[in-house]
């Protein structure tokens, strides 16, 4: 059953003109290679006398530096002629509400914050005898690094839910992606604010009970979401079970017995050189280096995310088979690059997920600390731990080809968690839901149908 979007679902077969990279004037050319001119002369120029001995030799040090210089000006001209194409395509991008698909919803869920998301009704299915009206089970799922609530379109078309009652299938844009705001405030893209900022957003949508799910990050995301205080269903919430898809969440790790073996020779000086060198790279991008960091990164992301062939190499190394991606599923990943500040949201989450502690995010990039008061985020292994401790049902799906996270990792995770169940889908990369999507919504259906939801 195809899921009936509110006036109707948008069908994103052509990119817009702001996700492709628009081409310089000839005056703009001609002023790019006389700036990349003028660089390469003044790295070129040299105040110092060289005495050289001997023709031959005077004839190859011309002969090198002419090379040198004529490879340095090709470089420095590429390279300034795509920066000035990428800075050229801020002229064309829009705000988020202009990027806005058919069916779009934006809810405010905290101040400057504003999340964009989807959702339709399954209707229940119909039967020949009256039947008492059922309240809606609502399936929300969080979209993973880089993509948004457009794409898992495909996955929800996959469903086919033969209930007495009705669905809800709703998903929505983390902050910092897809069409929802990025805010100023760098706390707003941490983990624990994004799930605040989720769990707000459930509270307004139908349906007194949910299964929650995601996708890679969005599947520790969701984890986050129900592990709140208040959240699932054993301490009077809302969720019922958890569908973790190809989860980018740490398990705790065995603490090592009496017995255990001793490490190698030289396990404890690796690690303590790759502590050490992890201290000396958060040294050299603190404050007031700080913003210096999120510029650089946002010119980075910008230099990709409107590249088509960025774009097939991402999706390429996600899939595990050898088949391109849809162009139709190519364009719903590009399409909140046209989005002011898309750049800058990417970056802010890339670096909150470097930057564990709130206080060293804010510090770092605004010389102040947090505002909530919790200066750690809770890591990983602490999530699972009050997960275990909830005993809330948990569906694992996890590709056996993933080459992004690897499968020995959800086995490690179902292993820790007494409730989980593990289904692993074959010769499938870490987009099980997008490579199989059949098979990915069956055993959904088949999970949701054990645990008393449908």
């Amino acid at each position: 059953m195809r899921p009936a979007w509110p006036s109707g679902r948008p069908t994103l077969l052509s990119s817009p003109p702001a996700l492709d990279l628009g081409r310089l004037s000839r005056r703009q050319e001609l002023a790019t290679a006389a700036a990349a001119a003028a660089v390469t002369a003044a790295a070129a120029a040299v105040p110092a006398a060289l005495s050289i001995n001997g023709s031959d030799r005077q004839k190859q040090l011309v002969l090198c530096t002419s090379t040198t210089a004529l490879l340095r000006f090709v470089i420095i001209l590429l390279a300034l002629r795509h920066v000035r194409r990428v800075w050229r395509q801020g002229s064309t991008l829009v705000a988020e509400t202009r990027a806005a698909v058919e069916g779009s919803l934006f809810t405010e869920v905290a101040p400057g914050v504003s999340l964009h998301h989807l959702i339709t009704v399954l209707p229940p299915a119909a039967s020949g005898e009256a039947t008492v009206a059922l309240p809606p089970l609502l399936l929300h799922l969080n979209h993973g690094f880089g993509a948004s609530a457009l794409t898992f379109d495909k996955f929800w078309a996959s469903l086919n839910f033969s209930t007495s009652r009705p669905v809800c299938l709703s998903s929505h844009d983390r902050t910092g992606f897809g069409l929802s705001s990025r805010p100023a405030d760098p706390e707003a893209y941490t983990d624990d604010q994004g799930a605040a900022h989720a769990n707000a957003l459930l509270d307004l949508l139908p349906g007194a009970e949910t299964l929650l799910g995601g996708h890679s990050i969005g599947a520790g995301l969701a984890a986050r979401m129900a592990s709140a205080p208040g959240a699932a269903a054993a301490e009077g919430g809302r969720v019922q079970a958890l569908v973790l898809i190809a989860p980018a969440l740490l398990p705790p790790r065995t603490r090592p017995s009496a017995a255990a073996p001793t490490p190698p020779p030289g396990a404890s000086a690796r690690r303590d050189a790759a502590a050490s060198l992890g201290r000396t790279l958060r040294a050299t991008l603190a404050k007031p280096t700080g913003w210096l960091v999120l510029a650089a990164v946002r010119l980075a992301v910008r230099c990709v995310i409107f590249s088509r062939r960025f774009w097939n190499i991402a999706l390429h190394i996600a899939y595990a088979k050898p088949a391109n991606p849809e162009p139709e599923m190519m364009v719903r990943y590009r399409w909140p690059a046209q989005v002011h500040g898309a750049d800058r949201g990417v970056a802010c989450v890339a670096l909150a997920m470097m930057w564990r502690s709130k206080d060293e995010l804010m510090q770092r990039l605004t010389g102040r600390t947090s505002r909530s008061g919790v200066g750690r985020q809770q890591t990983d292994a602490e999530v699972c731990e009050r997960l275990a401790a909830l005993g809330l049902p948990i569906l694992i799906l996890h590709g056996t080809a993933d080459r992004i996270v690897p499968i020995s990792n959800s086995r490690a995770l179902a292993r820790k968690l007494p409730a989980a169940r593990l289904v692993e889908i074959q010769g499938c990369g870490h987009v099980p839901h997008e490579e199989a999507p059949a098979e990915a919504a069956e055993a959904l259906q088949k999970f949701a149908r054990e645990c008393g939801l449908l």
